[in-house]
């Protein structure tokens, strides 16, 4: 998510997940969702995060992505997704 600082999980239950999310600008979120072998999904009332992982050859595919629910709306508005997604693959690689 492009303004967020921070995620934090807090609870854990099998495969039930609870966390709290921080924006940089101060706005929070719990999210619950499901944490699986490859992948997790959270979400909030107003927000999504997915990730997932999977061997490819000698390294790792790694996908995700997030945005904004807006209530009554079955779409997801990806505000600043693909930025925010290359800024944090790279940092990934530089991570590796």
């Amino acid at each position: 998510m492009p303004d967020m600082r921070g995620l934090r999980v807090v609870r854990r239950d099998g495969v039930r997940v609870e966390a709290l999310a921080r924006s940089k600008y101060g706005m929070r979120a719990r999210l619950r969702g499901e944490q699986r072998p490859g992948w997790c999904w959270l979400q909030s009332r107003f927000l999504l995060l997915g990730v997932a992982a999977a061997p490819d050859g000698d390294g790792t595919r790694v996908a995700f992505t997030g945005g904004v629910r807006v209530p009554g709306r079955a779409a997801l508005v990806p505000l600043g997704v693909r930025r925010e997604g290359e800024r944090s693959l790279r940092r990934l690689r530089e991570l590796l």
